[in-house]
């Protein structure tokens, strides 16, 4: 400590004490002021020193050296920390009264504070030294803390700190506050309004924007308004607009918060009244059924945004309304025939504008489908190169068209269109049916199926053997024009023993043994879908 600082701690001892003295004859008490220690170089960095210095470097005393002459807290005047920090509060809106009772030293001010007082440091708060900590006096100090650069470095202001008035920076490897306090933070500070953004309709959602806000990083609330006056349970940054809200003018109140800053709040500009809904087509109304006369038509009506929405129906001919064609399906009549139906769905819902919206459209309707009153048939051998003919029975009405297409397999077969067909070997184990398609002016077109059957071949079997000693060689020659039977099996017995045999280019191969002597019987059966099933057999005798 210089020796300019110590004489003026001598001089305010006395007349500090005078004045304490009279102050408290009156009933007041004071604080007298403490100078704290001079710190190390190494523990802090000055960023600037006296009223004037700190004023041209932009660190301002906040209008402190005019007013340092009153007591704020009843605490000493002039050039102390614990006045000076005194002011700093109250003119961040506390009152000019002390806080609390008992002592205002700065090694107190932790203490009585301690509900507000923790480790945290926060732009606006008071750092705070407990007596005998280091870079303190016993008396303890208090400083305004301007700038929070990291949990472990700040910038503070402070009077009585080797000058008038003085801007420091410490870190935690220097002298550290003991606490800060938490009088009355400072406020995060908004620089753009928010926003609202979407329509004002009933059934849009709005979504507020946050606006901009120094310093960054904040988290934020919401409340939403309508004519200024809170939304009961409108808390989130979207809002959807519900009939209620019609006519009425929307904002929103958007708060910040970051941190130990103390938090604030502003409020957007209101929307224009909210107008009704419109509503949205999310899935088309369609008709289905068949347009014939006597036949249901059905409407789908439709699903719309937003849901609860109720719909009517018009039906329609050829673009006219149809009498009394209200509800949900129509049958026909024969005044409706060869006419275009179609319907209209007009879809509503409180707080919203109607929308009408057109089906698709069926027709022309038709009479009666043309029908068979007696069934006709096939007639002929299903066989190949043999004639299949079909007959189509007796069709209503008589002048009726009737179509004809011959199939293998369900496949249409190509250019066999006429009420014949001659058979070839690519139909071989196939199923031969004929579809008939009768259609009529006025009347539904219908289809009729007739089945001929599965066209098989009759196979010609020869059986050749070569007898020996307790042995027969047996070989089945099997063939039919256009067929290939490789690969089938053929089913031979003799002397009561059976065995299967593959046909291997057209011939079934194989050979007995341990056949007793005497004159034995060879029996060859072929049966598959290919063919009509066969069998021949031939006598031969085996040696001793």
């Amino acid at each position: 400590m210089s020796h300019q600082s110590q004489a003026y701690q001598s001089v305010t001892r006395v007349l500090g004490g005078a004045l304490a003295l009279l102050l408290a004859a009156l009933g007041l008490q004071v604080v007298l002021p403490q100078l704290s220690p001079r710190a190390s170089a190494a523990s802090f960095t000055m960023l600037c020193s006296g009223f004037t210095q700190c004023n041209a470097k932009g660190m301002s005393a906040s209008g402190y050296h005019q007013h340092w002459g009153h007591m704020y807290w009843r605490m000493y005047s002039g050039r102390n920390c614990v006045n000076y920090v005194a002011y700093r509060m109250v003119a961040a809106g506390m009152p000019d009264k002390r806080p609390w009772s008992g002592s205002g030293n700065a090694t107190n001010w932790g203490v009585a504070m301690k509900s507000i007082t923790d480790k945290t440091p926060a732009v606006g708060s008071v750092a705070w030294w407990r007596g005998g900590a280091p870079g303190a006096g016993s008396l303890g100090h208090v400083a305004y803390v301007e700038k929070v650069v990291s949990s472990s470095e700040i910038v503070i202001s402070e009077s009585n700190w080797g000058s008038d008035f003085s801007w420091r920076r410490i870190t935690k490897s220097g002298y550290w506050p003991t606490g800060f306090i938490h009088f009355r933070d400072q406020e995060l500070e908004n620089t753009s309004l928010p926003t609202i953004s979407g329509a004002p309709k009933v059934g849009v959602r709005l979504q507020a924007s946050t606006g901009r806000w120094t310093p960054s990083g904040a988290s934020f609330s919401y409340q939403w308004l309508q004519d200024g006056e809170p939304i009961a349970g409108q808390t989130r940054p979207g809002f959807l607009l519900i009939r209620h809200q019609i006519g009425h003018r929307i904002s929103v109140r958007v708060t910040a918060k970051k941190g130990t800053y103390q938090s604030s709040s502003v409020v957007s500009a209101q929307t224009a009244a909210v107008q009704p809904g419109d509503l949205t087509v999310t899935q088309s109304p369609t008709l289905s059924g068949t347009p014939q006369v006597g036949q249901k038509l059905t409407v789908d009506p439709g699903e719309y945004a937003p849901s609860g929405a109720t719909t009517a129906v018009q039906w329609y001919a050829d673009g006219d309304p149809i009498q009394g064609a209200t509800g949900t399906t129509l049958t026909p009549t024969q005044a409706l025939a060869d006419t275009m139906i179609s319907a209209t769905v007009t879809a509503t819902r409180m707080g919203h504008n109607p929308l009408a919206v057109a089906t698709n459209k069926l027709g022309p309707v038709i009479g009666t489908p043309v029908r068979l009153t007696h069934r006709g048939a096939i007639r002929g051998q299903l066989r190949p190169g043999k004639v299949l003919t079909v007959r189509p029975g007796t069709v209503s009405p008589a002048s009726a068209h009737v179509s004809y297409q011959w199939r293998r397999n369900g496949v249409p077969i190509s250019g066999a269109t006429s009420t014949t067909y001659r058979l070839t070997s690519a139909d071989i184990g196939k199923k031969i049916t004929v579809m008939l398609g009768l259609s009529a002016t006025h009347h539904r077109s219908t289809q009729v199926k007739y089945v001929a059957g599965v066209a098989k071949v009759y196979p010609r079997m020869t059986i050749a053997t070569s007898p020996g000693k307790n042995r027969i060689g047996i070989a089945v020659h099997v063939w039919a024009p256009g067929a290939n039977f490789d690969g089938r099996m053929v089913k031979l017995m003799t002397y009561s023993r059976t065995r299967w045999v593959k046909v291997v280019d057209g011939v079934a191969r194989t050979t007995y043994t341990k056949i007793p002597a005497g004159r034995r019987l060879v029996r060859a059966t072929f049966a598959n879908p290919l063919v009509t099933p066969r069998t021949v057999q031939v006598a031969t005798r085996v040696s001793r």
